[in-house]
């Protein structure tokens, strides 16, 4: 209808080029604060809504769309047909700190990345931690509800759906689990370190 009509002519109004190599000064853009980094690439057909933020060395591919306040930390690669909801952080450091005796915790690099595939799409102020090596990645046709956190290193199968559960009511699953095809979880359980999904359902 109308409606749709007139979401469908924002939505093309507000699309940005395919960007590759790009330092966009923060005040540019009408003063709407999107900073794209340098060595960047965006497929064809991306909307990038105000104060959105960019690293450099990111690809991401066609039909992007990163709502306001979401951040896409370097080297993440994204595919094609992408969706950040508000606040969505991708590519964060992970949890990761050396504990010493009589001393204070010290910081372990996190020199991995992310790979989300195509089709997914990350709710609002969830965040998405690098891994400390290699990658964590977010398989083909994920839904992640608003507010889930996903640790470093974690590998969620294609088509899973994970839904937040309040603050106060979650559990650590930590070690190295191994959650089988089409598992649904009936009570909160946060995603952890080692844990690897296929087809996961959590009913949180």
């Amino acid at each position: 209808g109308a409606e749709r009509e007139a979401v469908e002519r924002a939505v093309v109004a507000d699309r940005l080029p395919a960007q590759v190599g790009v330092g966009l000064d923060p005040q540019q853009g009408g003063g709407d604060k999107r900073v794209i980094g340098d060595d960047v690439a965006i497929g064809a057909g991306a909307v990038i809504h105000p104060h959105v933020t960019i690293y450099p060395r990111v690809r991401i591919g066609k039909r992007f769309v990163a709502h306001a306040g979401s951040v896409v930390r370097e080297d993440v690669v994204i595919g094609d047909d992408v969706t950040l909801q508000p606040g969505a952080v991708v590519g964060s450091d992970g949890f990761g700190f050396l504990p010493k005796p009589g001393d204070l915790p010290t910081p372990i690099p996190q020199i991995g990345s992310v790979e989300i595939a195509d089709h997914a799409e990350i709710g609002a102020n969830t965040t998405i931690d690098r891994a400390a090596v290699g990658r964590t990645r977010i398989g083909r046709g994920v839904k992640l509800d608003n507010l889930v956190q996903v640790a470093h290193g974690c590998q969620i199968g294609d088509g899973s759906l994970l839904a937040a559960c309040p603050v106060g009511e979650c559990h650590f699953q930590d070690g190295n689990l191994h959650l089988a095809k089409r598992v649904a979880l009936l009570q909160p359980v946060l995603v952890a370190d080692g844990i690897e999904a296929e087809r996961l359902l959590l009913v949180l």
